[in-house]
């Protein structure tokens, strides 16, 4: 027996517009031709929320001729012009909550109401992995937030979250995650500012909450399967290794795995372009992901 398994991506930089995640897609579906049918995609777009002003600043930069190399320029824009953007403020307001919101409908869209446990896998790429990350720790929290501190003021504003998690399937409240397949990430940069001791990771409990991977509603042999792929090139300057970073990601769940996604004959300009842009396109992704999935799948 098989049963339906959520696939969700979520792009990182150097990526415009829908469909960016189709050839994975479909290699995906050709790996798993015969049980394709219990396959169910979406994909977050995002871009477009932080796209409009860079894009207009290289623009201008162009027309003072100092965009020679509009690739490299582009490329260190958005790395860290996406990353300043993604910046938690006071309140629920900026890019950070439009993104997640962006995610959150994309969950709904997915949401079965037949199958309300059905196990989500999520494949992200670059800053999307810390989209990922973050939303996994903020909607854990808000979902176990005593109604005491519910009531106070600096909460108000998420009152939304609050009736999504309350109202939502497990599904929504992202209870049923039983996959995480993380490409060229780079949330080891984000964590810098915390002493190695001080740095909480979804996969662990905090605070008397249960790990956010895998998810609460998680249990028997998809517990069994649930895995955290996290793939980076060497030659990636923007993908990195999770265990190095703490003792808290020394996890039999999780695996840091190397690949030249970039081919091992690239120029080395180039190749550092590629590593980090090529994983979506790269058989060995596909294929992890699609072993990944398919335990899941089988998990009935």
């Amino acid at each position: 027996m098989s049963r339906q398994v959520a696939v969700l991506f979520v792009h990182g930089i150097r990526t415009k517009g829908a469909d960016y995640s189709k050839f994975f897609r479909h290699s995906l579906e050709k790996k798993l031709r015969k049980n394709k049918d219990c396959l169910k995609f979406a994909e977050v777009v995002w871009s477009d929320i932080v796209r409009v002003k860079q894009d207009n600043y290289l623009r201008k930069l162009d027309a003072m001729g100092l965009r020679p190399q509009g690739t490299f320029r582009e490329f260190v824009i958005q790395g860290l012009g996406d990353a300043a953007a993604y910046t938690k403020g006071s309140g629920r307001a900026g890019v950070y909550y439009e993104i997640q919101d962006r995610v959150h409908a994309k969950l709904k869209a997915l949401d079965d109401s037949a199958d309300p446990n059905r196990p989500l896998v999520i494949v992200a790429h670059s800053l999307g992995c810390h989209i990922t990350s973050s939303l996994l720790w903020d909607a854990r929290k808000l979902r176990h937030l005593p109604p005491d501190q519910r009531s106070n003021p600096k909460y108000a504003s998420f009152k939304p979250d609050f009736d999504r998690y309350d109202s939502g399937t497990p599904f929504v409240r992202l209870e049923t995650l039983a996959g995480l397949v993380t490409v060229g990430n780079n949330m080891p940069i984000f964590a810098f500012s915390y002493d190695g001791g001080d740095i909480f990771t979804i996969n662990k409990p905090h605070n008397g909450m249960p790990p956010a991977f895998p998810g609460e509603k998680v249990t028997g042999a998809a517990l069994h399967a649930a895995r955290w792929i996290n793939i980076y090139s060497r030659r990636d300057p923007l993908g990195y290794p999770l265990k190095p970073l703490t003792p808290n990601y020394e996890d039999d769940r999780i695996e840091d795995a190397h690949y030249p996604v970039e081919g091992i004959f690239s120029p080395p300009f180039f190749g550092m372009l590629h590593a980090h842009t090529n994983y979506w396109r790269h058989d060995y992704v596909v294929k992890r992901t699609a072993d990944l999935v398919s335990n899941l799948i089988q998990s009935a």
